[in-house]
């Protein structure tokens, strides 16, 4: 039996997605108006485009702000973003903040879009509730000036072009996503799994095109040795910051329980080498368990469509530098979970693994909440007062929303 109150209506969501934008809008780039926030991530963008405009495109991976604030994406995103340069600092983190909101709300309409498209009902709160369980990420998102949230939007926006049929604009919107932060890459080998040549052929194309007519137009008299200094930013950074207390990643994970890194969390004391080793294969284990060939050749569309949300969950952990904020990239697998349980919770097809897996997710993102550490007045841990970095939730969190669209999967591809 159905619940009046769980049906979308034609004026619910607009009115939720609306408020939801104002929301949004107020709470930061209207108020980074009068109150500039840190953005310390912005600066470097900031002046990477200042860099860009002046004509010294050449040295667009030269530190910024200290020898560890370095510029680590294409040269064609310092293109995108070279109109921040001609605005003053406070002007133009004003600018970038509201790209960020404008850029959350695109992809929630598109999330709310593609399960349209595929017959999932959900609540018209859904998009809000997303916002909720990540808020954490989303704080820290947009008081460092980010980038995550496009790089999640190129991402999801690949996604909704393919489900339109629109192939080359599915290819440039992850070649973008891909060229912004590489662990997109992983969408290279499931398609090489899935045997979808022409996707692989297009979107390989597009990605070596843009990478080096982004370094053409930026460092035109010296464009491969840009590109050398991109490979070299980004190893770099990978190794400088893999284990750091900050860091969300499978790797650090690993790192926190199965190494002596003065938590006295770890179970075991393995060398670093190995971790990296056993982080590789989880990674390659995780691709192949959701490309693998299957008997039944025939697969329902839904597929491509969980896939490619548990695939941004991968990018997402596996990534060598995963912080907090980068969690924002979960935007889309977080809606498509909530819409998933919503629409069989409609049809009256109760999943008691699937709740439960939900609870977990939620019962995780309590724990990336300072103040509930401080209601169980659980001291710092070897002087470390953010406890969420220590005990790792965001990691946790990420495993259960996993399963949970494994699970979906299963049962949305099959009829009952």
């Amino acid at each position: 039996m159905t619940r009046p109150w769980m049906l979308p209506s034609r004026w619910a969501e607009p009115l939720a997605f609306t408020l939801l934008g104002l929301v949004l809008f107020i709470r930061y780039p209207i108020h980074f108006i009068v109150y500039p926030p840190f953005l310390m991530d912005f600066e470097v963008y900031h002046a990477a485009a200042v860099r860009l405009v002046q004509g010294h495109g050449a040295f667009l991976y030269a530190p910024t702000t200290n020898e560890m604030m370095v510029f680590k994406y294409a040269p064609i995103w310092a293109l995108a973003w070279a109109p921040l340069g001609w605005l003053p600092k406070h002007a133009s983190g004003i600018v970038w903040t509201a790209v960020g909101v404008l850029a959350l709300l695109l992809t929630l309409c598109m999330c709310a879009r593609l399960c349209r498209h595929h017959g999932i009902r959900y609540h018209p709160l859904t998009a809000a509730l997303v916002i909720g369980v990540l808020s954490r990420p989303l704080a820290e998102e947009m008081g460092n000036g980010q980038a995550n949230l496009l790089w999640g939007g190129f991402t999801v926006g690949a996604i909704y072009a393919a489900t339109c049929r629109r192939p080359w604009l599915s290819a440039a919107s992850m070649a973008a996503a891909i060229l912004l932060k590489l662990p997109t890459l992983v969408f290279l080998p499931y398609l090489v799994l899935r045997r979808q040549w022409a996707p692989f052929g297009r979107l390989l194309a597009l990605l070596l095109g843009e990478a080096v007519v982004g370094s053409v137009l930026v460092a035109p008299a010296q464009p491969f040795q840009l590109l050398g200094a991109w490979t070299r930013a980004l190893l770099n950074s990978g190794s400088a910051y893999a284990l750091m207390i900050g860091n969300q990643s499978v790797l650090a994970f690993l790192g926190r329980f199965l190494t002596a890194d003065g938590y006295a969390l770890n179970i075991a004391n393995l060398p670093r080498d190995v971790l990296v080793w056993i982080t590789a294969g989880l990674g390659a284990v995780s691709l192949w368990l959701l490309g693998r060939p299957v008997s039944d050749p025939r697969q329902p569309p839904i597929r491509f469509l969980y896939d490619s949300a548990m695939l941004m969950v991968v990018m997402v952990v596996f990534s060598p530098s995963c912080w907090t904020a980068t969690y924002m990239a979960l935007i889309f697998p977080m809606f498509l979970a909530a819409a998933s349980l919503t629409h069989r919770l409609l049809e009256g097809r109760r999943d008691a693994g699937s709740l439960l897996l939900a609870g977990l997710v939620l019962f995780a993102n309590l724990f990336t909440h300072q103040k509930v550490w401080r209601f169980l007045s659980i001291p710092p841990r070897h002087g470390e007062g953010y406890l969420f970095l220590v005990f790792m939730p965001l990691p946790w969190l990420s495993l259960a929303l996993m399963v949970l669209l494994w699970r979906q999967r299963q049962l949305m591809s099959r009829p009952d």
